[in-house]
């Protein structure tokens, strides 16, 4: 990403942490980064920032370019599925074709790290203690977290009669293994070939994600 600042994003992102010394859920978004030095980070820095998974990963020291400090974690910790984070962002935003955007003025594709349910088996999990639970509690909590939020969007799109705008993928990740810090080459070649199985098995919904989004004019920010 070299020097790129958020505040030169080609298209406007929003991107999710966590800063531990604030203790408050942090909001990189590139409208803002636009406006305010303090609020625009180097590209590179702010990735460092969101993928910094606690017991995985060191905290992440980094500094604005108006020199703002931060120290932060990664935003799954309350968003492990930040797609209710982005249509609230889209909510507020105002465009040439359509000012504050509604459910119906929107086509969400939502796509997950891939679906691996580790069961806890009853007679183990009973007895963990702190130490016991720490990897176990992470793993459930952004599981959790990533299911309700798919559930939420569901509801909004279906009560708004529009269901079909909104599209969640989550491929099964077969023989690969989901601990984040396994890098090994053997579960690379795993993790591409679930998404290449996923691909196979979902070519016309695939093929009718890339015709909508090829053929809906996007919202271009004023």
């Amino acid at each position: 990403m070299g020097n790129t600042t958020l505040a030169e994003s080609r298209k406007n992102c929003i991107v999710t942490a966590y800063d531990v010394t604030e203790r408050k859920a942090v909001l990189f978004t590139s409208p803002e980064a636009r406006k305010y030095d303090h609020k625009n980070y180097l590209m590179r820095d702010v990735a460092r920032a969101t993928s910094a998974a606690p017991t995985y990963f060191e905290l992440a020291a980094i500094q604005s370019m108006g020199g703002a400090a931060s120290y932060l974690i990664d935003g799954a910790v309350y968003a492990g599925n930040p797609t209710m984070c982005a249509m609230v962002e889209a909510n507020k935003s105002v465009y040439e074709s359509c000012a504050n955007p509604t459910v119906n003025d929107l086509y969400i594709v939502s796509v997950g790290t891939g679906k691996e349910k580790n069961k806890y088996d009853y007679r183990k999990a009973k007895d963990w203690g702190a130490v016991g639970w720490a990897r176990p509690m992470i793993d459930i909590l952004l599981s959790a977290s990533a299911e309700v939020v798919d559930y939420q969007m569901k509801q909004l799109f279906k009560v708004a009669d529009c269901s079909d705008c909104y599209v969640r993928l989550e491929p099964e990740l077969g023989k690969a293994k989901p601990e984040m810090d396994d890098a090994s080459d053997k579960n690379i070649q795993q993790l591409k070939d679930a998404g290449e199985c996923f691909i196979k098995d979902h070519v016309e919904e695939l093929d009718e994600i890339a015709r909508r989004l090829c053929q809906n004019p996007p919202l271009y920010q004023k």
